[in-house]
């Protein structure tokens, strides 16, 4: 079978996890060594990353700003504004990409509304998301419907993948950050 050449964009927890698995099932990535030290705020920045990931046809978008629940709490301009910033930025510099086979980002459950309706897909920009993460909720569905429109407008292939959860090694377990590692380092601790 052909294999595709992947880029994995950002190098948290999941971007750490997703490049040594592509690694393992052999498929191709660039050197990740400069696109690293890239920041996707900045907009030259966004554009040299496909400059940097040159053969890659297939890109995962993992990037952000993680802050956890205080930071969300403590910094939710930040934590609202750098992640949209991000995902706005890669999106519209990956659109004058002609090479792109598919652009993925990675959303989060936390933009669903807290209206207790079942987490489905016709839900995901109901009512708004709980106050302790809605910063972070809100920049994904502007991750969101940024990839949507400019599917519809310039049939770019963008694509969103909603994550209900994510813990594991590397994360933050010290109270910083997701719910799910807040409670398991609070339980570890209490031990």
């Amino acid at each position: 079978r052909l294999m595709k050449k992947v880029c994995i964009l950002g190098k948290g927890l999941l971007g750490y996890h997703l490049r040594w698995l592509l690694d393992q099932y052999g498929y191709k990535q660039p050197s990740y060594r400069q696109i690293d030290a890239l920041d996707f705020t900045i907009p030259s920045d966004s554009d040299e990353v496909f400059k940097l990931s040159k053969g890659c046809t297939h890109y995962v978008n993992a990037a952000g700003f993680s802050c956890g629940i205080t930071g969300n709490l403590e910094k939710p301009y930040h934590s609202f504004f750098e992640n949209s910033q991000i995902s706005m930025q890669l999106l519209s510099a990956a659109r004058s990409q002609s090479h792109i086979e598919k652009f993925i980002t990675i959303l989060t459950s936390c933009a669903y509304g807290d209206s207790g309706e079942i987490l489905e897909e016709k839900n995901f920009l109901k009512s708004e998301p709980n106050p302790t993460v809605a910063p972070h909720g809100y920049s994904k569905r502007n991750a969101f419907l940024t990839g949507l429109y400019l599917s519809r407008q310039f049939n770019f292939p963008a694509y969103g993948f909603i994550l209900n959860n994510l813990y594991g090694p590397r994360d933050k377990f010290d109270g910083t950050g997701k719910v799910a590692t807040s409670l398991i380092g609070k339980i570890v601790r209490a031990k």
